[in-house]
């Protein structure tokens, strides 16, 4: 285990893309896992909300067994200052297998990932948008999530990041 435990009255809340709806039982199992390694997550180091950093993620296994390299998207160079903004990340998912539990979490690549958006408020309530799920649920070898990510893909995923945290802090 790394870092510090966060205390048990955090929160973790996990909104979709409405362009993602109905989910189907695959993504719903995804996105009910994606939340309990985020609380997981959480629950070892707070300070890295979004993502752990590179060097953790080289130095342990992830907090969750089905989940891999997570990381904040470092491209197009023209929006890195939005994407940051915004916590703009995609984590690898294996809907295979586990990873091996002594597998470091950064050496955990798979061919689907869930790409998503972070923000916290007050640092209890912790708010994660999914705005895809890149699953190759058809075993398909020539899959890969990488692929999918086209600049214009990242500028909706960023828009779409700015609406809903724009719409969750006048919630709160």
């Amino acid at each position: 285990m790394w870092g510090l435990l966060v205390s048990k009255d955090i929160h973790v809340n996990v909104t979709y893309d409405k362009e993602l709806l109905p989910l189907t039982e695959a993504e719903q199992f995804v996105g009910n896992e994606f939340k309990n390694y985020k609380i997981d997550s959480l629950s070892q180091n707070p300070k890295n909300f979004v993502t752990p950093n590179e060097y953790i993620q080289s130095m342990y296994p992830s907090a969750h067994s089905l989940f891999g390299r997570d990381r904040v998207f470092d491209y197009p160079k023209k929006w890195f200052e939005r994407i940051d903004f915004e916590n703009l990340a995609h984590v690898h998912f294996n809907i295979k297998y586990e990873w091996n539990p002594s597998q470091k979490q950064w050496s955990c690549t798979s061919d689907s990932s869930v790409v998503y958006s972070a923000f916290v408020i007050d640092n209890v309530n912790y708010h994660f948008v999914i705005h895809e799920l890149l699953l190759n649920t058809s075993n398909d070898d020539s899959f890969d999530a990488h692929e999918f990510y086209k600049p214009e893909d990242l500028k909706y995923f960023l828009d779409n990041a700015e609406y809903h945290r724009k719409i969750i802090t006048k919630k709160v």
